[in-house]
């Protein structure tokens, strides 16, 4: 039997909007999906079966562009529209720390070793587009790249 019989389709329900981001756990057995509602969603990428959700109590609603995760699959990082990057622990979907910022974001960006997080930070007002750098162990804000 070739490969492209044996492949079958594998339906992700679990969104509500239009995804914004897929992204594969380093390992490939998971897989986290965004959306313009606001979720994140942990699946398993072998039969789509939904882990989870990541949501933050109390969090507005606003659209999750992208994510990155580490490399052992230990934490996540999002950069959404509601003027935060945040970081999970991929285990228990809880937050681990949450990083403001002066206007949306549409991408973040995990520092091998785990202890910086980049962030793309969109043009505001008469602010320009620019790329924070945060610690992730002190949660300050250590490099403001802008861009032209």
């Amino acid at each position: 039997e070739n490969s492209a019989s044996a492949m079958r389709p594998i339906l992700l329900k679990g969104h509500d909007g239009p995804l914004t981001c897929v992204r594969y756990s380093k390992d490939g057995d998971l897989l986290f999906t965004t959306c313009r509602r606001g979720r994140i969603n942990l699946w398993y990428s072998d039969d789509g079966e939904r882990i989870g959700t990541f949501a933050s109590a109390g969090a507005k609603s606003a659209a999750v562009m992208y994510v990155d995760v580490n490399f052992n699959t230990t934490q996540l990082a999002s950069a959404s529209m509601d003027q935060t990057a945040r970081l999970w622990d991929v285990e228990t979907g809880k937050k681990i720390s949450e990083f403001e910022l002066q206007a949306g974001s549409r991408c973040v960006s995990i520092a091998s070793g785990d202890k910086m997080l980049a962030v793309v930070q969109d043009p505001y007002q008469d602010q320009q587009s620019c790329v924070r750098i945060f610690d992730v162990t002190s949660n300050k804000e250590i490099k403001k790249i802008d861009m032209d």
